[in-house]
């Protein structure tokens, strides 16, 4: 969030935060209300950041080693459940404390032989919004930030142009059924003239650290970089907005990163449409919200948010055109556009 916070500024937007001081009345009342929230089902308001020491290596992350009260599990996956379950049945006033006591590792392979982190504090792995009154709270990394209306109402307005955006690719329904998962959808947008299949495709470097990193699910007939996401928490969409902007970071700064995906659409489809010097990108967030509900600044998470305003920053940034797509379950969504370059293949993979 904070990183949000300075590129907002840097682009003449006026924020008011305000980082309180731990020991304040106010912070350890928002720590009380934080250890409630801990224990209670409904954690909408709670959900998974990756602390900015971490970010640019996350993406390269095959496992994480989760030590908490005594507890120590190796996970391929991290989310937010894992954490507030590890505490959630914890007396009162204590469970905030045994996550600051926990720790989590980053290992570049499931069995965590090669580390990709320090022991990280659990909590730092955690966000929170608390809302009072006119005011807003947000726990960070192990702090507590005040948030004036004039940040929120900015964020709206970011939010609502990203979403603004005319989205230039066709995204077909995304049905019910047996076996429509991510993987099936993916295949469906690449079944149509001019797009390309990346999905499981990965590449691999040095940089990557002996992992592999998917630069995308589908290429579009413009050499659009489409990400798809079927979402009902905020942490799928994290790792959307992440996954998209490490990604094209990769394309842009790791050359042997780009002349190994160069070759292989080279080879596999023959005639793609995706400028070689990589000069003018667009990356398309597709995203489908449970049950097909309408995407918009109020349905879509509050801590997504946050978390696709510093993705958008950075690729708006390396001069990146960024879409939000709308996935539906019954019409399609976005115009074809023109084929710049049809594929003499269908497919990659």
């Amino acid at each position: 969030m904070i990183e949000v916070i300075e590129h907002m500024v840097l682009g003449k937007v006026i924020a008011q935060v305000r980082p309180l001081d731990p020991k304040s009345q106010r912070a350890q009342h928002l720590d009380t209300r934080l250890d409630a929230m801990l224990g209670e089902a409904d954690r909408n308001r709670v959900g998974l950041a990756v602390p900015s020491e971490c970010r640019d290596r996350s993406e390269f992350a095959e496992s994480f080693k989760v030590s908490i009260a005594g507890n120590v599990q190796q996970m391929t996956e991290l989310d937010v459940d894992d954490l507030v379950a590890a505490v959630r049945h914890r007396p009162d006033a204590s469970r905030l404390q045994t996550l600051r006591e926990g720790r989590i590792e980053m290992f570049a392979d499931t069995d965590g032989a090669e580390r990709l982190s320090r022991k990280v504090p659990a909590d730092h792995w955690l966000t929170a919004e608390v809302s009072d009154d006119v005011v807003h709270y947000f726990y960070w990394q192990g702090r507590w930030y005040e948030i004036g209306a004039n940040y929120l109402t900015a964020i709206e307005k970011r939010i609502a142009e990203l979403l603004a955006q005319p989205v230039s690719v066709v995204l077909p329904p995304w049905t019910k059924g047996d076996g429509h998962d991510e993987g099936w959808y993916n295949e469906q947008i690449a079944e149509q003239d001019c797009y390309v299949l990346l999905d499981k495709d990965t590449v691999r470097t040095k940089r990557l650290c002996g992992g592999g990193l998917e630069l995308g699910d589908v290429l579009g007939p413009n050499g659009q970089f489409i990400c798809v996401k079927k979402a009902d928490k905020t942490a799928a969409l994290n790792h959307l907005f992440a996954q998209g902007r490490v990604a094209i970071e990769t394309l842009r700064y790791d050359r042997e990163a780009r002349a190994k995906y160069l070759d292989k659409l080279d080879r596999l489809a023959p005639g793609h449409a995706l400028d070689p010097a990589l000069s003018s990108l667009t990356i398309v967030y597709a995203i489908m919200l449970k049950d097909g509900v309408p995407l918009t600044s109020e349905s879509l998470f509050a801590f997504a948010k946050v978390s696709l305003l510093h993705a958008a920053t950075a690729l708006q940034g390396m001069g990146v055109r960024v879409e939000i797509a709308a996935i539906s379950r019954i019409h399609s969504t976005g115009s074809a556009g023109g084929c710049a370059n049809k594929p003499a293949a269908d497919q990659v993979g």
